[in-house]
């Protein structure tokens, strides 16, 4: 565990020739970034170097790579027992209803219940893999966002780090709970409804799909836009505020005590100093940490998405259209839920990164 290792050490003063007598990582909680870790995570970032920024995103990256053969592997089979019923549903249109319209349409149903059959079960396991890396990072949210807000107002951002962490803690939270109280349930709602569409070849039920495609993908944009919004406008007020009351506080403490005003003042900005390290590390590591938690389950996502969406397209050759589109459902119910767990990741990102970023004055 090299990486959450090195917090403890890197939260010391890094002034070559100084001594600031301060361990920065006794006024934070580092050790709990650590723990909050997933345990597969924890093991993908065991033997990298903490030191090295290159080398935990680089220890993220040939993890994915190891992974990514068997995903595509599964993704081609999953996909290829959806084209054995499409090849079987076109050989039965052509050679078995001899051009009659209600046995074609009969052939159809069936393919598409059978695909459904097939299809239910890949969509639950996904929507769940969705559903348990959003908890993850919530989890990890939880210990991470914290220490970073604590390093930020011990150098000196106090409301900077606390508006960004409330803003990140309000709209992960609105997020979890659209996604397990709305999205989640929507997407098997978008399945189902696709399903039927195509199996009776009802436009009302092709319908309600796209309504319920267009309202899951609404709602989580409205929370990241909502987020990013709110974010950008408390930083830039609350960064303001901090610079102020910092300035004012140096210059009370110089002028107030003669001689010792000037040492005191210069102490604590020794410490901000140090806990700018602090943030900075922990920050890092929390990056290549989330990288670690979301980058597996985003790729069997992703590869799953563009395989059905491959699929579909073969399969409105073999097949005809009510299948093919069938198929396209499944597959963008795959990326209705990599698109949930995006928006958290993403929104975890900008939140880390903007911790990061907050000026010490």
């Amino acid at each position: 565990m090299a990486a959450v290792l090195i917090l403890p050490s890197a939260a010391r003063c890094a002034w070559p020739d100084t001594d600031c007598g301060t361990d920065c990582s006794d006024l934070v909680d580092t050790a709990a970034v650590g723990h909050a870790l997933p345990d597969d995570a924890r093991d993908l970032l065991e033997d990298a170097d903490a030191d090295d920024a290159r080398s935990l995103f680089r220890r993220v990256l040939e993890c994915g790579g190891e992974a990514l053969s068997g995903i595509f592997g599964d993704a081609v089979r999953s996909a290829g027992a959806l084209m054995i019923v499409a090849l079987l549903c076109g050989i039965g249109t052509s050679v078995g209803a001899a051009g009659e319209s209600a046995s074609a349409g009969f052939v159809d149903t069936v393919g598409v219940l059978a695909a459904a059959a097939i299809s239910a079960g890949q969509v639950g396991t996904f929507v769940g893999l969705a559903a348990r890396t959003m908890d993850e990072l919530s989890t990890f949210s939880r210990a991470l966002l914290p220490t970073l807000t604590a390093a930020c107002a011990f150098s000196g951002s106090t409301a900077a780090g606390a508006g960004k962490y409330a803003a990140t803690m309000l709209c992960t939270d609105v997020l979890m709970t659209l996604a397990n109280d709305a999205v989640f349930p929507l997407i098997f709602t978008y399945v189902g409804a696709a399903a039927a569409s195509a199996a009776f070849g009802s436009s009302a039920l092709d319908g309600a799909a796209k309504l319920i495609k267009w309202t899951c993908m609404t709602l989580i944009s409205l929370v990241v836009m909502a987020f990013v919004t709110y974010l950008t406008v408390t930083g830039a007020a609350a960064g303001t505020a901090d610079a102020a009351v910092t300035r004012f506080t140096k210059t009370a403490i110089s002028s107030a005590v003669p001689v010792a005003g000037g040492l005191i003042s210069d102490a604590a900005s020794a410490v901000a100093g140090g806990m700018s390290a602090l943030r900075s590390s922990v920050g890092i590591i929390g990056l290549a940490a989330v990288s670690a938690i979301c980058l597996v389950p985003f790729l069997r996502l992703a590869v799953h998405y563009l395989i059905f969406k491959a699929a579909a397209l073969l399969a409105s050759c073999a097949a005809g259209e009510r299948l093919a589109g069938f198929i396209n459902a499944v597959g963008a119910a795959f990326g209705m839920a990599l698109g949930v767990a995006g928006a958290g990741a993403i929104m975890l990102f900008v939140s880390i990164v903007s911790l990061m970023k907050v000026v010490t004055v």
